[in-house]
């Protein structure tokens, strides 16, 4: 009797340790299945474009921009890759012409790596490696066109709810295979509540020292260092921005007048966040010579120059669905200095998202 008691304690103990050890082994790979996610993801737009210059001949054409990426996630770290059409070696032109409706050259129609970066992301710090995309809190395009995923490291320290610092050391691309210069960005944001809203203040300053390029040539060869600031002010569905940028060592290409300042003044209203929704945005601008490094400034109001110029653009967009909107924009600028340019560019677009 006492050998029988002593053999189902032992088998009981086996049984046991056996179920423990299952559960745990089990418990582990659920935890390893919440950890890691694995995505694909991606958006695709068409667009005609109607544009008119003051000395050069007018372009009418169809365009499509299309992207592709993956996206993966384990624990702390994010992982994304993405291709997309467009010129490999003019990274901040995605679009490939698919009809032309008047004679005008045609662009090359490539596919390349967009985006190659791994991201480590804590409560307070975030650190960013690889081809990644533009990460500073700007209310506009002015300085930097979002179409460019530059080489490098960013890193961003959140203080608390409202104010945050970023750093990076970035290489601008040159090409698909190259970069141009060095890029140094520092920038401490703060957000102070409101009764009605809340302000945001960026200060932010830029050092790139410049290089020799084979494709990104326009003003790549010269340093730039220039103090920055954007700023707005939310309230509802609406927010009034400004970036403004003020270029210490600009070249004197012409005597007493330096051309290193930048002002964008933009009025926002809206979000596109369910079918519905509407967003419109209407932009003043003024941009000299030197007040950005020409390269890599935005490219979306101008088929001529990113610098330079003055003017304003506006544009609406409505959500018709959960993943698809249609939307206009028209651009209209003049060049400030020098030769006498300017340019009409009206839009009709509609993008998919998935």
């Amino acid at each position: 009797m006492k050998s029988c008691l002593y053999l189902l304690l032992l088998s009981s103990l086996y049984l046991s340790t056996n179920v423990s050890a299952f559960e745990a082994k089990t418990d582990k790979k659920a935890e390893e299945q919440r950890l890691f996610s694995i995505g694909l993801n991606g958006n695709a737009m068409l667009r005609f474009e109607n544009e008119t210059f003051a000395v050069r001949n007018p372009r009418q054409r169809l365009r499509f921009i299309g992207r592709v990426g993956l996206t993966a996630k384990y624990a702390e770290f994010t992982f994304v890759s993405r291709l997309s059409t467009g010129l490999k070696n003019r990274q901040n032109v995605p679009a490939i012409t698919v009809i032309k409706f008047n004679s005008q050259p045609q662009p090359d129609s490539d596919i390349f790596v967009e985006r190659l970066f791994m991201q480590y992301r804590t409560k307070p710090l975030t650190i960013t490696v690889g081809k990644q995309p533009w990460a500073f809190a700007n209310q506009t395009d002015t300085f930097w066109d979002r179409q460019l995923n530059p080489q490098g490291v960013h890193a961003n320290y959140q203080f608390g709810s409202g104010d945050q610092a970023r750093v990076a050391w970035l290489k601008p691309l040159d090409g698909a295979t190259d970069t141009v210069g060095k890029l140094v960005i520092v920038q401490y944001e703060t957000s102070i509540p409101l009764a009605q809203g809340k302000l945001v203040l960026a200060p932010w300053w830029v050092d790139y020292q410049g290089g020799s390029a084979q494709f990104a040539k326009r003003d790549t060869q010269y340093d730039h260092q220039s103090l920055r600031f954007s700023g707005a002010y939310e309230t509802g569905l609406w927010r009034y921005g400004v970036d403004a940028g003020y270029t210490l060592d600009a070249p004197e290409l012409i005597s007493g007048n330096k051309q290193n300042q930048s002002l964008a003044i933009q009025i926002n209203y809206g979000k596109l966040k369910k079918q519905g929704d509407y967003q419109a945005h209407l932009r003043f601008f003024r941009t000299e010579r030197f007040g950005v490094i020409s390269e890599f400034a935005q490219n979306a109001t101008a088929g001529f120059a990113t610098a330079n110029i003055k003017g304003f653009d506006t544009r609406v967009r409505y959500k018709i669905s959960r993943s698809v909107w249609i939307g206009v924009r028209y651009s209209q600028l003049d060049t400030i200095t020098g030769t006498v340019e300017s340019s009409h560019r009206f839009r009709i677009e509609t993008a998919a998202t998935f």
